[in-house]
């Protein structure tokens, strides 16, 4: 506490030469007493006189007392204030947390807020800035004029003081603008704004935008008027990821239903051809050359199906990291040329031209042969299926310095400039209405080259203009090698004496396998479920069991272990729909000797017998 005061301002050193002003009010002489309030507040109270005096010890006491009354009492309304001040401020925050978690739309979520805490605040503007890739866009705005808002349309990254807090990712509160000569303030002030604070729109290192409010009737922010923004500004930022997530939430189940709605067209479309062409055997009368004909189509058809089936899993094992390439040195000259042989016949169907443009040399490099014939076969199809008839895929392998560059293109139907990236994600078409299939297989190619520390690329000129996309893969050295030729149908022609027991409780599978089977050195009986199979293994101890894992009751797992204990020489061959990694782990340990996925190809039966007769 402490004591001050003046008997005349006309001759007090303190007062005479400012004594006009207090003569203005009336003042001639005063006495003022101040107390500490708390640690960083004092109150002063002053006692003035319209004439000349001496101020008594007395007096002055008086006016100690009643400041040190008075003090408890401001302090008091002061915490009260503060409070509901806090009160208010916590209540605007709220009402903003219900706008923001109940907005779907940007402009009207800010639109709503700026109503909120435009008059608690005494603020008169606020702007909204997007991010636009090079630049920043106007997105939404608030009190100021078309004309005024056409001028700020677009800023560039370090312009103005949003593309200054957009570039830096730091806020920027700007006082007294009418005085400001700060050629960064020059756009706000012609707003006629005296004060302008703007932040960065940030969740993580990425910045949305920016988001700005400003006032022409306070020349300053208060520092918690700053942080208060501050806060709102986070909300703001949480609310815009919010939206994007559930965006991308709804355009992730709108890709999900049409690729079933597109998966059930695609299985329907070999279904039909294979059920008609088993009525036509029924009706052939045993006519040996309709069921070749019928015999060679479901077969195509088949095929069809687990191609399907197969790029699913693909995709499903790249994206789990489940993929291990068998890498060995190879000629990718041959490989393409291959691809193009089973290519050939549907690119006839449509009236259609390869030109391969094979070089002299042999271009070796270190690779998974079938995962890079899987990414050639699957560019060879695209380039069919969205070309017109009559039309020309053009086939090339390049070297480079370090690279072998495999060039497929077409004079189809092309591709708009802003698809081409977005067609190399899942479940993505150009033309979804025009052309079959899932919309992975260019997904399949970037995961399957990329894992070979290669890239893919796509160009297109446009609509009706023809597509070029370029496989790039990493050399091998130099050394010849030995291609193997494809083996063809195996039969049980070296297939030893076998007793085998078929399970399956879905009966057509079971009975179809046992069709199969039948022959003079092999014996087979068939179960429908896992119990019958245990029984049957006691009474005729099989020698080899094709055991089905899914079955309800006692499953593939339980028969096994049973099996086991009965017959521990007993071979068990899992055959299932499952074929993961962790699938096939768990069989081995289970005690199987093979591990065979659906749907199992005749070759496989007949290589797995052959090995278990060895």
């Amino acid at each position: 506490a402490g004591d001050y005061s003046v008997e005349d301002v006309l001759t007090h050193g303190q007062t005479m030469n400012r004594s006009d002003a207090y003569l203005k009010m009336g003042i001639r002489s005063y006495a003022a007493q101040t107390h500490a309030v708390g640690r960083d507040r004092v109150l002063l109270l002053s006692v003035n006189s319209g004439s000349p005096r001496v101020w008594t010890t007395r007096e002055l006491g008086i006016i100690s007392e009643v400041l040190s009354r008075l003090s408890p009492v401001v302090e008091r309304f002061r915490a009260r204030k503060e409070l509901e001040d806090q009160n208010e401020k916590m209540g605007i925050l709220w009402n903003a947390a219900r706008i923001l978690l109940k907005s779907e739309d940007p402009e009207s979520m800010l639109q709503e807020i700026f109503d909120a805490i435009s008059g608690p605040l005494g603020l008169d503007v606020y702007i909204n800035y997007m991010n636009d890739g090079d630049r920043l866009r106007l997105a939404s705005y608030r009190g100021i004029g078309q004309d005024d808002a056409d001028g700020i349309r677009s800023l560039e990254f370090g312009q103005a003081i949003c593309g200054t807090v957009a570039l830096t990712k730091r806020p920027i509160i700007s006082d007294g603008i009418e005085r400001s000569t700060d050629p960064k303030t020059q756009a706000v002030k012609c707003l006629r704004l005296k004060s302008y604070i703007c932040n960065p729109l940030m969740a993580g290192d990425e910045i949305f935008g920016t988001l700005s409010f400003g006032s022409r009737t306070k020349s300053s922010f208060s520092e918690e008027e700053a942080q208060f923004i501050g806060t709102l500004t986070h909300y703001v930022t949480a609310s815009y990821v919010r939206m994007r997530l559930m965006n991308d939430l709804r355009e992730s189940d709108r890709k999900k239903d049409q690729f079933l709605a597109t998966l059930a067209h695609e299985l329907r479309n070999p279904i039909s051809p294979i059920l008609t062409g088993l009525e036509v055997i029924r009706l052939s009368s045993g006519d040996p050359g309709k069921i070749e004909k019928v015999s060679g189509m479901v077969r195509d058809q088949t095929r069809q199906m687990v191609h399907l089936i197969d790029d699913l899993l693909e995709v499903s094992r790249i994206s789990n990291g489940k993929i291990v390439l068998r890498r060995s040195l190879n000629d990718l000259c041959a490989i393409v040329g291959d691809a193009i042989d089973i290519a050939e016949p549907a690119a006839q169907q449509k009236g259609q031209k390869i030109i391969y443009s094979r070089p002299d040399v042999d271009q070796q490099i270190d690779c998974d042969p079938h995962r890079v014939s899987q990414v050639v076969s699957n560019l060879l199809g695209n380039a069919i299926k969205y070309t017109q008839q009559g039309g020309e895929i053009r086939v090339s392998v390049e070297a480079q310095d370090d690279a072998i560059r495999l060039v497929i293109s077409d004079n189809g139907m092309g591709i708009e400039p802003s698809s081409q990236q977005r067609v190399f994600s899942m479940f993505e078409q150009e033309d979804t209405s025009r052309q079959d299939g899932l919309g992975i297989g260019l997904t399949l190619v970037r995961n399957l080259t990329q894992l070979h520390g290669g890239d893919v690329s796509l160009h297109s000129e446009g609509r009706n203009r023809g597509t070029r996309v370029t496989v790039s893969l990493p050399k091998g050295n130099s050394a010849p090698t030995q291609r193997v030729a494809p083996g063809g149908w195996e039969t049980y022609g070296d297939v030893k004496q076998r007793d085998i027991l078929v399970v399956d409780d879905e009966r057509a599978a079971a009975d179809m396998l046992k069709l199969l089977l039948e022959s003079p050195q092999l014996s087979v009986e068939v179960a429908y479920n896992g119990a019958d199979a245990v029984e049957r293994v006691r009474r005729s101890a099989p020698e080899i069991v094709f055991l089905d894992l899914g079955m309800p009751g006692m499953d593939g797992f339980e028969a096994a272990r049973v099996i086991r204990e009965l017959r521990p020489d007993t071979s068990l061959v899992a055959v299932s729909g499952w074929g993961r990694s962790e699938d096939r782990e768990r069989t081995a340990a289970s005690g199987f000797v093979r591990h065979l996925v659906k749907p199992v190809a005749p070759t496989d039966i007949w290589r797995v017998l052959k090995e278990l007769s060895s």
